[in-house]
């Protein structure tokens, strides 16, 4: 689902070519910086006023989930929330 160069594509466009701002909402896509549970994307899936839910839509260990898991919204503007890589539409198109 999500290669390689579309996942440095991602990273590029949130730290190098002008810190692209996220600002989380329902049906987006993201995936996460760290190498402990390999490459794994999420879809915000459900919302409410103060929570996301999220799937695992992808991962590369075949890890997936029927339910969302739901996380407080403040959690992704603060602490380990900030590591999540926005895949916005157009990276789907390389």
């Amino acid at each position: 689902m999500l290669t390689e160069r579309q996942k440095l594509m991602a990273i590029e466009a949130k730290y190098y070519n002008g810190g692209i701002k996220w600002e989380p909402k329902l049906g987006d896509i993201y995936t996460l910086v760290r190498s402990s549970t390999g490459l794994e994307v999420f879809k915000i899936t459900d919302e409410t006023d103060t929570e996301f839910g999220i799937k695992i839509i992808w991962s590369d260990n075949g890890k997936s989930q029927d339910e969302p898991s739901w996380f407080d919204k403040s959690t992704f503007l603060e602490g380990f929330g900030t590591n999540r890589v926005h895949l916005p539409d157009w990276l789907f198109k390389y």
